[in-house]
Parts: C-alpha cells; structure tokens; sequence
C-alpha cells in the first residue's frame, strides 16, 4: 500500500478514471443541529431552578441528568465532524491499480495486490418480513482493510465496480484480449473481451467455472452480469465484449434456462462512455 499526502488526483501520464465521492452534508448539518438542542438542553438542565421546581426533582437529579444530556451533546458534534472529515473523497482507476482518498489520508493498491470486488446488501426486518434497504460493495485486498463503497458515498457506483474488475482482469490476466470484432478463437477457447467459452464452461479471471456451476445470468442497461454458485460474479459493460450478441448467444444455448428476465427484441445496449 501506498500513502501520499497529496489530496486531489494526479494528473501525469497515466490515465485515470475519476470517480468523486459525495458530499455527507445532510447527515452532518443533522448531528450539528442535534448537538446544538442537546446542548440547549443540557444549559437549561444546568442552570434553571424553575425547571427543577417544576419537575418536583432535586438539585442533584438535575445537574446528573445535564452532565448525560451534556455527553450527548459532544457525541452528536464529534459524530459530525468525524463524518465530514472521514467521507470517502474520490476513487481513481488506471492500468497500474487502484487509488482512494478518504478520513484524510491518500491510499494506493496495485492490482497485484487485489483480491475480488464482495458486494453486499443492508437487510432489515419489519414486522417479520425481510426488507432490503440498501447496497455497498468491498473492494478487498491481499493485505490490509478493504475499501468499501456504495451508491451513498460515490458517484457512479455501478460504473466504478465495473471499471475496477475490468482493469484488474486486463492487468493481472493477459490471456483474453479485448475482441474487436467477433469472438476470439484461440484454440478450444472462444473469447469475448475478458469473458471465454469453452465446452464445459466459462472461463474469466483466469478460473474456469462449469456450466452447472452457474447460478444465473443477466443482461441490463448494456451490462452482463454472471453469477456463479458462491464466488464473486461477472460484471462488464457489454460494449468492451465486442459483438456481445454473439457471446449472449452462446450463453442463451448453454444456460438460458438461468437467464434472469426475458431479452427484448431490438435490445440495444446503453451507451456509457469509456473514461
């Protein structure tokens, strides 16, 4: 890992993809309001007898309740200003790996170093029934803790997972060459992009993966998505498989009963530019 102290993306000869992060002000401008009536409350508890008098409560009650009610008031502040100055600034994606800067520090992984993109969902149970409130993803390493994202804490999100397993696939996994035209055959393997076909299964980030052990696959907003039975899933853009017609084709014939939604006919996928 490497640690700079620059805080903005450098701007040398290497291609960066700039993904900002967001900007957590409505979750600090709540912990500063609630320190401050925390805090007025915690002043009236502390200096007014009329309260006490009216409580029908002693001096002693009151003074431990404003110390609490103080406690709180300095939570709430420190809350804020650790969220402010701990947010997730930017993300940057090159050929060479990965950099982040976040909580004030400039962090650099190479590709070497990386191990899988975990995504994840936040679940919560009201009145018994499982409800899904929201997704992250953890980019995780060799080494080290691993960089966590989500659509809350970064613009683009979906774009930057895909641009992260893209990048680290072509880096660490020469054997596929982006196709241009149709699929690649080279020898028993048929390769489109980062993704290859041979007869008994799939074939990406060097590992085959049998026919039987996929879960499901999909193609959406101009990306394919396979899931494998207990393993990190598929996710590029369709527009860097080439003729990503024929290669959903051959998925079709193998595995279409575990095609996730029907295609539509005239399906063309959604334009997203390469940075």
């Amino acid at each position: 890992m490497i640690n700079e102290s620059s805080n903005a993306p450098g701007k040398g000869r290497i291609k960066e993809a700039i993904y900002p992060g967001k900007t957590p002000w409505k979750d600090c401008f709540r912990y500063l309001l609630l320190a401050a009536a925390v805090g007025v409350l915690t002043y009236t508890l502390a200096d007014s007898d009329d309260l006490r008098r009216y409580l029908k409560v002693e001096e002693l009650a009151i003074r431990i309740a404003a110390g609490l009610a103080g406690g709180l008031s300095a939570t709430f502040l420190v809350l804020g200003v650790w969220t402010w100055f701990g947010r997730l600034q930017w993300v940057a994606v090159s050929p060479i790996g990965l950099r982040w800067y976040g909580g004030r520090r400039l962090r650099a992984r190479k590709w070497e170093e990386y191990v899988r993109v975990a995504r994840s969902a936040v679940r919560m149970s009201v009145f018994g029934e499982e409800l899904r409130t929201g997704q992250y993803a953890e980019v995780e390493f060799r080494y080290g803790k691993p960089l966590r994202i989500s659509p809350e804490t970064v613009y683009g999100y979906d774009d930057l997972i895909a641009e992260i397993q893209t990048n680290s696939n072509c880096s660490a996994h020469q054997a596929f060459a982006p196709a241009v035209g149709g699929g690649n055959d080279s020898g028993s393997v048929v390769t489109f992009g980062p993704l290859g076909f041979d007869a008994d299964g799939l074939i990406w980030d060097g590992i085959l993966r049998r026919w039987d052990e996929i879960e499901n696959y999909e193609v959406a907003v101009g990306y394919l998505r396979i899931q494998p039975v207990g393993a990190p899933e598929f996710l590029r853009r369709l527009m860097e498989m080439g003729d990503w017609q024929k290669a959903v084709a051959r998925l079709d014939k193998q595995i279409g009963s575990k095609r996730v939604g029907k295609p539509t006919a005239g399906f063309i996928p959604m334009a997203i530019p390469v940075r």
